[in-house]
């Protein structure tokens, strides 16, 4: 694949695509998350781990609970996967998981490439 194949993304895209290939590449701390995909909530944090979002509260109702911690965040995550999936630089195999493939990988590489020249 040449370079010219490959998409020019924003700044924000490519630094959603790292983040996915960092989760990617880390060994696994559980059982329940497959080798090589992560999910929303672990892009999240690496994306935005600062961000008061994680403080706020969703779906509060007049239940007995008080609702969700930075609820809002994993699906801002998931959104830029969806973006990063239609352009080909990111898969959803199965449940919630997302992986980077290798046209993603490939997007990385360029990118690095021209940042050193």
């Amino acid at each position: 694949m040449t370079t010219t194949d490959l998409p020019t993304l924003t700044p924000a895209a490519l630094r959603a695509l790292t983040v996915l290939c960092d989760q990617c590449d880390q060994p696994m701390g559980t059982a329940q998350i497959p080798i090589g995909r992560t999910y929303p909530r672990a892009i999240a944090l690496g994306l935005w781990p600062d961000s008061p979002g994680w403080k706020k509260r969703s779906r509060r109702g007049a239940g007995a609970g008080n609702g969700a911690m930075g609820a809002g965040m994993p699906m801002a995550a998931a959104n830029a996967m969806w973006r990063l999936w239609k352009l080909g630089l990111a898969e959803h195999p199965e449940g919630n998981y997302w992986a980077i493939t290798s046209r993603g990988r490939d997007v990385l590489a360029a990118a690095a490439a021209k940042a050193e020249s």
